[in-house]
């Protein structure tokens, strides 16, 4: 019987370790499958491939595009995608850089509050940081006592400090994933 993990995340998104680690994991969990699925990311890509490659392990090239269907989010997995296709590659850009832009605002908004909130206290290694990276923060420094009441006071849909996402559609992603030749698979079917 073979081990697969098809949903890992590395420090090229919201992952604690960088896939030359998560190999070395998968491996020693006697896992032989994995798929590198970043956010929005195939920078990973090279590193998992060469890491894999080197210790005997199979990896599938991955992606988890971020959409949004009536103010829900519905992450969709991108199995098998072509690393250097042109419209993935610059619809992943342009999410990234909107992610960016939504941080930096998000906390503009915590600073006219008084609550000063830096990048680098959201996530010093400046991955794809969102709003429960700046909800830990907010603990961290004493603002809040839970990342739960960061949310409830100020993060959360329709508090003074949200701001919204650009996202894709999830038809948007699926074509995406289909164009660059991979196959679509929803993320979080339990959500």
């Amino acid at each position: 019987m073979s081990l697969v993990d098809l949903h890992l995340h590395s420090t090229f998104s919201d992952g604690l370790y960088t896939p030359a680690q998560l190999v070395d994991q998968a491996v020693a969990a006697g896992i032989t499958v994995v798929a590198l699925t970043d956010h929005d990311s195939l920078n990973g890509m090279p590193e998992m491939l060469a890491a894999g490659s080197n210790a005997g392990l199979k990896v599938i090239t991955g992606v988890e595009l971020g959409s949004q269907v009536e103010g829900a989010s519905v992450h969709i997995l991108g199995y098998g995608v072509v690393r250097d296709n042109a419209a993935l590659l610059e619809n992943m850009l342009r999410l990234r850089h909107a992610r960016e832009t939504r941080l930096q605002k998000i906390l503009g908004k915590l600073q006219e509050r008084g609550l000063t909130v830096q990048v680098e206290e959201c996530d010093p290694k400046n991955r794809a940081v969102g709003r429960p990276h700046v909800a830990k923060a907010m603990v961290a420094k004493g603002y809040v006592a839970t990342v739960q009441e960061a949310f409830d006071k100020y993060l959360g849909r329709g508090k003074s400090c949200y701001v919204p996402q650009p996202k894709l559609s999830p038809a948007e992603a699926v074509a995406l994933i289909h164009g660059a030749g991979g196959l679509a698979v929803l993320a979080h079917p339990e959500e």
